[in-house]
């Protein structure tokens, strides 16, 4: 008898945990990654692939993010940014930096090591996990000078 006890209260105890787990995992997989190619845009030369995180709710409010230039320079922007907006529509503003591991140069403007960059764009997200950005992406670059470009995106959330 004591054995039949201690198996159904096993058996108790481990659908309880099972419920919490499944609950969790559930809140949790709120598509609060994402992961987008960028043309132009922060890493300045060619297109870049990011990674976001959304650091609180997935549909709004902070999130950080980095990319990798997939262009002839070595560039990584790495940014903060912040979400507002409906649920499909939204307004992203971010700053950071890109750090150019070697130098660039076009139209004079050269740079090296970190530069401080921002960003102001238009999202949309999808229902099914596709994600659309555009906005404007400025750099200060070395001399002072500022390259003020915009970006297109075109991405995933998960």
């Amino acid at each position: 008898m004591v054995k039949s006890s201690n198996f159904r209260c096993g058996k108790c105890l481990y659908f309880i945990i099972s419920i919490i787990v499944l609950f969790s995992a559930e809140a949790y997989s709120q598509k609060r990654h994402s992961v987008y190619l960028e043309g132009l845009g922060n890493a300045y030369l060619a297109a870049s692939i990011n990674y976001e995180l959304r650091l609180m709710d997935p549909a709004e409010g902070p999130g950080i993010r980095i990319g990798f230039d997939l262009g002839g320079s070595l560039a990584a922007p790495i940014l903060a940014n912040y979400i507002i907006g409906s649920e499909k529509h939204k307004l992203e503003i971010g700053a950071g930096a890109t750090l150019f591991i070697d130098q660039v140069s076009q139209s004079g403007n050269v740079a090296e090591g970190p530069q401080p960059t921002g960003v102001i764009a238009y999202r949309y997200h999808g229902p099914s996990g596709f994600l659309l950005r555009a906005g404007w992406t400025p750099i200060l670059m070395d001399r002072g000078s500022a390259v003020g470009w915009g970006g297109v995106s075109i991405g995933w959330q998960f």
